[in-house]
């Protein structure tokens, strides 16, 4: 069964907004990535990380981050995905295979 495994945004300076991030999910710590940092949740994660991070990962240009934070994927995972990406109304979509 596909689920959403994450969610990943771009920022110029992720660490700006880790507080608002904690916040709003109600966890207390984040892991710190070099680039950004992730938030693990039960269902799944919250990852911020810089427009060239993101490029680099995902092979795909990040969305324009210069007036703040937007999103950039939503990754999926499950026994029978493939992976890869795909390109979706400006957010990438992002088909992994489950852990």
């Amino acid at each position: 069964m596909e689920q959403i495994a994450g969610v990943v945004a771009v920022a110029e300076e992720p660490a700006r907004h880790r507080d608002f991030l904690l916040a709003f999910t109600g966890v207390q710590n984040a892991r710190d990535t070099g680039d950004g940092f992730t938030i693990d949740l039960p269902r799944g994660d919250v990852e911020l990380t810089t427009p060239a991070a993101f490029e680099r990962r995902f092979g795909q240009p990040a969305p324009d981050a210069s007036a703040g934070a937007r999103l950039a994927a939503l990754r999926f995972s499950g026994r029978a995905l493939a992976a890869g990406q795909q390109s979706a109304m400006g957010a990438v979509l992002v088909f992994e295979p489950a852990r």
